[in-house]
């Protein structure tokens, strides 16, 4: 088992936004960290007092999360190396149209940052786009993007000088909420573009964390740091000379059926002096309802994991993510009758959350035992491969939606 001190050790963290160091305490979010595995043991959520913008502080250096997204993608997973799912493949038609529509040249140099396994790359191509690249940190999904788009692929992190250009369109697409040190990502992206370029990006929109059908807290998960408004966002984007073009909240298709309010827009290039940006009030309200409104949607899924906690009955759990990392910090759930925690991640395989050790899910088949599955959204899914891929019999428990 690794040392506890394989945890990378925080550091405060200034606003992303305005570099100012005051900030508002908004919500102490803990989390157990998996050995070996996580960034974190969670952090606090807080709003600077100049600006407004909210973020997580303190957190480990960005090198630490470069390491963290080129080991340990969560896209590497056997299930997830192959074509994007329906769901995936319904929002990059989305997001590609989007682009067609406001670029009308598919010619055009195009580099996608944070491509994963290319399923963007591959939904502009099926648009006419001729000329696409992409980045990502992971080389198993550089390579297989590659081999699934014919795009040119590079392995590397928005920490290093990015290859190839001058490109005239760079996309991010669920790239920036994942960084700690956003100046030096977005200076990267200042210098590939050309002058005049269009920077494309996608990040989840605070203003719609409350009305969020996820678990409880989940939006303040493990890997996202940066909790962006519109408004915030185009502070940030204005300090290094981007005009916003085009865009504004948009309603994403979301694993589990559900919808997620995310902000899609689109900044040129213009190296304008930055805009005079009054500070945001909306967004550490959000931050405040969210962290009400999932305190109230909390109670009952805490009353199901009193009653197994304290009972003398050994279970397991299904899912090592956000959620269950997130119970495993409360004493009650540290000292609860867990037998083991399964995860189709065999990054997470062979890691411990708790004292317990993580296994594929196969090992259920030696287990007699009820099964928790920490999950909302693939709850079901997860209760059908239970029945139907393991031919599991054992009583199957669901959080309360």
């Amino acid at each position: 088992m690794p040392h506890p001190d394989a945890i990378p050790h925080p550091l405060p963290r200034s606003c992303p936004c305005c570099l100012n160091s005051d900030v508002d305490l908004i919500h102490r979010h803990a989390m157990a960290p998996i050995l070996g595995a996580s960034l974190h043991a969670g952090y606090d959520v807080v709003a600077c007092c100049r600006c407004g913008g909210v973020f997580a502080s303190p957190l480990p250096p960005q090198t630490a999360f470069d390491h963290h997204y080129a080991e340990q993608s969560k896209y590497e997973e056997t299930t997830r190396l192959g074509d994007p799912s329906p769901v995936d493949q319904q929002r990059f038609a989305a997001i590609s149209m989007e682009l067609a529509q406001a670029i009308q040249n598919t010619s055009l140099r195009l580099l996608d940052v944070g491509c994963a396994i290319g399923g963007l790359l591959w939904a502009l191509k099926q648009r006419g786009f001729t000329n696409l690249s992409g980045l990502d940190p992971s080389p198993a999904c550089a390579a297989y993007a590659q081999a699934m788009t014919g795009a040119s692929l590079h392995v590397g992190s928005l920490l290093e000088p990015l290859p190839g250009g001058p490109f005239d369109v760079v996309t991010a697409i669920g790239v920036l909420e994942h960084l700690r040190d956003l100046d030096v990502a977005i200076l990267g992206l200042a210098a590939v573009l050309a002058t005049g370029g269009l920077l494309y990006v996608e990040v989840p929109d605070l203003l719609g964390f409350p009305a969020s059908t996820e678990a409880p807290f989940q939006e303040f998960s493990t890997e996202h740091v940066t909790f962006f408004t519109e408004h915030s966002l185009d502070a940030l984007m204005g300090r290094f000379g981007f005009e916003k073009a085009f865009g504004g909240a948009v309603q994403r298709s979301h694993s589990g059926g559900s919808r997620m309010q995310v902000l899609a827009l689109g900044y040129h290039k213009a190296l304008a002096p930055p805009p005079l940006i009054e500070r945001d009030l909306e967004g550490p309200e959000a931050a405040k309802e969210y962290v009400r409104v999932s305190l109230v949607r909390d109670r009952p899924l805490q009353s199901l994991l009193s009653a197994l906690a304290t009972g003398d009955e050994s279970f397991a759990v299904w899912g090592a993510g956000t959620l269950s990392c997130r119970l495993m910090a409360a004493p009650a759930m540290a000292k609860a009758p867990i037998a083991a925690f399964v995860d189709s991640n065999p990054h997470l395989q062979g890691q411990s959350l708790g004292g317990r050790l993580i296994h594929p899910p196969a090992w259920l088949r030696g287990f007699p035992g009820p099964i928790f599955v920490a999950s909302l959204g693939h709850g079901p899914a997860i209760e059908s491969a239970i029945r139907a891929d393991l031919a599991l019999p054992n009583r199957v428990i669901l959080p309360p939606v």
